[in-house]
């Protein structure tokens, strides 16, 4: 894959070329699935390092024509709108992966001390907001 431009204005970059393949499906329905593989390199929201982010992506679209076909599959499947009779695999694609991106972006350091962090604040001791009454010595 090489154009993405809206990766690229959140400073997202391939560590490596993202691989995919796509197959074309007209039973019971007109369908596109297929996978996407890859490597991008993504900043820490936390030290704000470059890390490497495996790409591992499933894709199973129900391709339709209208909008009231799409608003009638959206409960069942995930409806991809085609107009014109033409797929424009690229901007497709991106929007898979900006889908797949992690709402916060952390290497795995960072994520080991938030994991260790949020682990210590949900201590039943410590998360209780009376704990502070152990302390106290009544006579």
């Amino acid at each position: 894959m090489t154009a993405a431009p809206r990766l690229a204005g959140l400073g997202i970059r391939f560590a490596q070329p993202v691989s995919y393949e796509l197959t074309f499906e007209q039973a019971a329905g007109d369908w596109l699935w297929g996978h996407s593989r890859g490597e991008l390199t993504l900043d820490c929201s936390s030290c704000e390092q470059a890390f490497g982010w495996p790409l591992k992506l499933s894709h199973r679209l129900r391709l339709v024509r209208t909008e009231s076909e799409e608003k009638r599959h959206l409960s069942e499947s995930e409806p991809y709108l085609v107009e014109d009779d033409h797929i424009d695999i690229h901007p497709l694609l991106e929007d898979e992966i900006l889908l797949a991106l992690p709402m916060i972006a952390r290497c795995a350091t960072c994520d080991k001390i938030a994991a260790e962090t949020m682990e210590a604040n949900t201590d039943p001791e410590s998360s209780s907001p009376f704990a502070v009454l152990k302390s106290l010595k009544f006579d």
